[in-house]
């Protein structure tokens, strides 16, 4: 790995806030999941992965240019990498009645950075919670409680 990942994801977290709400105003989701995947690719991938040989598993849903993947760049490269989330002491699933999650309850592996009204998750500004994902569980967590991790698949 060429850069530290948490410093990374957080200048993503900071370029998305700066330029999705605007983007959100005019495209449909179909273009934004497009345009999250290709700028995942281009800011967060190419800095982790040795280019060619090793790619990320997609950001969110991915995007849907091209038919048999959900990646923009190299569509039939299979990810080789994931970004696991890494909790502190622990953490509340926003999603499941506030329910604790601790660091010993296996692998949670990152989705993508929401915002969070108290009822549903968006992309407003500020991103400050994220979407993953532990067996199969879907989970809401606040980042001031994790750190990030790259694990190879």
């Amino acid at each position: 790995m060429r850069v530290d990942i948490n410093n990374l994801l957080n200048f993503f977290r900071l370029f998305l806030e700066r330029n999705l709400s605007n983007l959100c105003d005019f495209m449909e989701d179909e273009l934004i999941n497009d345009w999250l995947q290709s700028n995942w690719e281009i800011l967060v991938e190419s800095q982790i992965c040795f280019q060619g040989k090793e790619f990320l598993e997609v950001y969110g849903e991915g995007a849907d240019c091209n038919v048999a993947s959900s990646r923009v760049w190299l569509p039939d490269a299979q990810p080789t990498h994931k970004i696991i989330v890494l909790i502190e002491k622990y953490s509340h699933n926003l999603l499941k009645d506030n329910s604790i999650v601790k660091p010993d309850e296996g692998q949670i592996i990152f989705d993508r950075f929401v915002s969070w009204d108290g009822e549903r998750y968006g992309y407003n500004a500020p991103l400050d919670y994220l979407l993953a994902d532990k067996a199969g569980e879907e989970l809401l967590l606040p980042l001031e409680h994790v750190k990030f991790s790259v694990c190879r698949i």
